[in-house]
């Protein structure tokens, strides 16, 4: 039976500086156990390779029956449920920290610390097992029961395409395709060569071109700056938006098979609102520099850009952004984006419809404030108590400033309501400086605000 080795030194190699507390393995003895136990292990492992389909994490059975049977305690007081029109006592909310914390108490080590799994990419565990046989060490460390439990966990947990394919056919398209993919996943430094994720090539270079227009060096960089205008268009998808890398090139009911369980959309590249404003400032501004250069190709690109942002437009007026927090976020993108092709609040119901949803979630102190929780949930949520963000009010005011949005009752009352409860965060000084530098862009653009 397999036993959780806490705080214990084995061999002679082993060094440390704290007499090896917080040291965490696992050894099989075959003496440790009884019947019954060793029985309730195996069911633990059936039930989970039944389920593994609708419960894929496990919960850590075989640690916890160790350590409760090493932690005893007194029986845990029963659950209290407070229905929705009872007022929580102080009593309801100290019976349930005692049982939470009972239970935490008999999962402890007796070194002090809480033993847990910090795992979870597959592709962890096959170099590990690849390294020790090329080095001959395979048998020596892992054990039989070791390899098993090894073989156990990569059937439970099945999710390599590239092996499937090869069991089905070694000579199958399928599979040479996926051979033709890897090198594209390799990357050399001098620290050696490692195994990369998806890029963000498009935004990059996007943002890239930007900065080089915004340098006053297009000059000296002209070559530089058509080659990335170039790649920014080339990375254009067929419905006019833009990627983080490359163009989409796969149906979306692919992310049904995500393996991932805790990343969203990552089978297949699609557009962005974020990257496909971006890409639309640096076309424009290409434009403006070099009037010439293959202008109906430029035309044609910004076009299309500008349409998939405006269809991709909530019926509230928001965009879902994926990059930050969250519809703040990809309003302000979006927003400059048109604003880069001359739209403007009179003329573009585009606009008009972005600036009402900004406005109608402005909080009472002037300001914005949004939860991560609306990318979670896809909908738009403050943060708790209803607090303003300050980077979140600056997206927002930047949009409603660029869209031409004469506002007052969002504007004019920002300095003071906003940053005013902010001094003690950060500084009279700070504060101060903070204040004339909005009200000097408020006073640009729209100079009636601050006098009202």
């Amino acid at each position: 039976m397999w036993k959780l080795k806490i705080a214990e030194r084995e061999g002679p190699w082993l060094t440390t500086t704290n007499n090896h507390v917080g040291r965490q393995h696992w050894e099989f003895d075959h003496e440790a156990g009884t019947p019954q136990e060793r029985d309730q292990v195996e069911r633990y492992r059936e039930e989970f390779t039944k389920n593994r389909f609708q419960i894929k994490q496990s919960a850590d059975l075989l640690m916890r029956m160790q350590l409760r049977k090493e932690n005893p305690c007194g029986a845990i007081p029963a659950a209290i449920k407070v229905k929705e029109t009872e007022d929580i006592t102080e009593e309801a909310v100290t019976t349930t920290l005692r049982r939470a914390i009972s239970f935490y108490s008999t999962i402890q080590a007796h070194d002090g610390h809480w033993p847990a799994e910090s795992a979870g990419p597959l592709f962890f565990l096959p170099p590990l097992v690849i390294a020790l046989y090329v080095t001959g060490a395979v048998n020596e460390i892992l054990s039989p029961e070791h390899q098993k439990e090894i073989i156990r966990y990569i059937c439970n947990h099945q999710v390599l395409c590239l092996i499937a394919c090869y069991v089905e056919d070694p000579n199958s398209e399928a599979y040479k395709r996926h051979l033709a993919r890897i090198p594209d996943y390799f990357w050399l430094a001098e620290d050696g060569m490692k195994m990369q994720s998806f890029g963000c090539q498009m935004w990059d270079t996007a943002f890239a071109n930007q900065a080089i227009i915004a340098s006053d060096l297009v000059d000296e960089f002209a070559t530089t700056l058509r080659k990335g205008h170039d790649f920014v268009k080339a990375s254009q998808s067929r419905n006019g938006g833009f990627p983080a890398w490359e163009p989409q090139r796969a149906f979306s009911w692919l992310e049904k098979f995500n393996p991932t369980e805790f990343f969203e959309d990552v089978l297949i590249e699609r557009e962005y609102v974020e990257c496909t404003a971006s890409a639309i400032q640096g076309l424009v501004l290409f434009r403006q520099l070099h009037p010439g250069h293959r202008t109906k190709e430029i035309d044609s690109c910004i076009t299309r850009a500008i349409k998939y942002i405006e269809e991709t437009q909530n019926p509230d007026g928001s965009w879902y952004g994926c990059w930050g927090i969250c519809y703040t976020y990809g309003a302000w993108f979006a927003v400059e984006g048109l604003v880069a092709c001359g739209r403007k609040y009179h003329n573009c119901p585009t606009l008009q419809k972005a600036c009402k949803f900004l406005i109608s979630k402005q909080l009472p102190d002037g300001g914005w404030g949004e939860s991560y929780l609306s990318s979670a949930n896809k909908v738009y949520t403050n943060l708790d108590g209803n607090k303003s963000n300050l980077v979140q009010t600056a997206w927002a005011l930047l949009s409603l400033i660029d869209a031409g949005q004469l506002a007052s009752t969002s504007l004019h009352r920002l300095p003071i309501s906003l940053f005013g409860h902010r001094a003690s965060e950060v500084g009279s000084k700070a504060l101060d400086l903070m204040i004339r530098r909005v009200e000097a862009v408020i006073g640009a653009q729209f100079p009636p605000l601050l006098h009202q």
